[in-house]
């Protein structure tokens, strides 16, 4: 039975693992939910699951042990987010800015410390890990099912906007992978490329399930859901350049190449 990893710590990746378990895929691939993106490559290296979700900046740190699927990938638009800025006074007159602990060394990391930097000049780096407050100067980053629901605060940013006025590219959240030595097929692009199908026809359908499940409200699902996309192509690959840029100058990932990108 063709099986897929992906890590359950990841709210982006809930719509996904929602259409996986619902019956609707012709496939019916088995879903492996592990803790992390350590615990998902290894489950591709191992044999225990054919492809896996993999944050991007985990991918280019270990990149000669994966394939990406081709013309694949889990991209986020700036409409919907599962990440916000938020705050009591406009977010660029912020002079500290404090995160819940995220997955160290990932995209999350990488797209925060680089906001809260480039799209809101703050001085000092953002602070992760603290439970800090949110008030006069001070603005906190908002995850998870969190920011799926309402928010009291005056100024709320959504985290994929702001990377894509940044950037000029929207958010690669995860690659699809295999392991490179596994043989290639068409397989796990069809699977894919199905599950991405569905996700837009049904948007309202898995934003209700989704609701009804994690908390969180429906209308902030629906715009997450309508927000992803499964394909790569060129505006996927400048984003994901962008991404593995700064998370090189961050030390967070060797340099990639855009010759050594995934081509679509």
């Amino acid at each position: 039975m063709f099986s897929i990893a992906i890590p359950r710590q990841r709210t982006v990746l809930l719509p996904v693992i929602w259409m996986l378990r619902s019956g609707w895929l012709a496939a019916d691939p088995q879903l492996l939910e592990l803790e992390d993106d350590r615990e998902v490559g290894g489950a591709v290296l191992e044999g225990r699951a054919r492809i896996a979700l993999l944050d991007p900046v985990h991918w280019a740190r270990d990149r000669g042990a994966f394939r990406p699927v081709l013309r694949s990938s889990v991209t986020l638009g700036p409409g919907g987010s599962d990440m916000l800025l938020v705050g009591e006074v406009r977010l660029d007159g912020l002079e500290r800015v404090s995160a819940p602990a995220m997955p160290g060394g990932t995209s999350e990391e990488t797209v925060a410390r680089a906001l809260v930097r480039e799209y809101l000049g703050v001085s000092e780096p953002l602070q992760i890990g603290q439970e800090g407050g949110v008030g006069g100067e001070e603005g906190r980053i908002v995850t998870g099912i969190q920011a799926l629901s309402p928010q009291p605060y005056e100024y709320v940013e959504g985290v994929a906007r702001a990377w894509w006025i940044t950037s000029g590219a929207p958010w690669v959240r995860a690659l699809p992978v295999e392991a490179a030595t596994a043989p290639a097929n068409g397989e796990a692009e069809a699977l894919l490329k199905e599950i991405g199908r569905l996700l837009d026809q049904q948007a309202e359908t898995v934003a209700a399930g989704l609701s009804r499940e994690h908390g969180g409200e429906e209308a902030r699902w629906l715009e997450l859901v309508r927000a992803l996309t499964l394909a790569y192509g060129a505006e996927e690959r400048k984003g994901l350049s962008e991404l593995l840029a700064r998370a090189a100058r961050m030390r967070l990932c060797p340099r990639v190449e855009d010759v050594a990108l995934p081509r679509y």
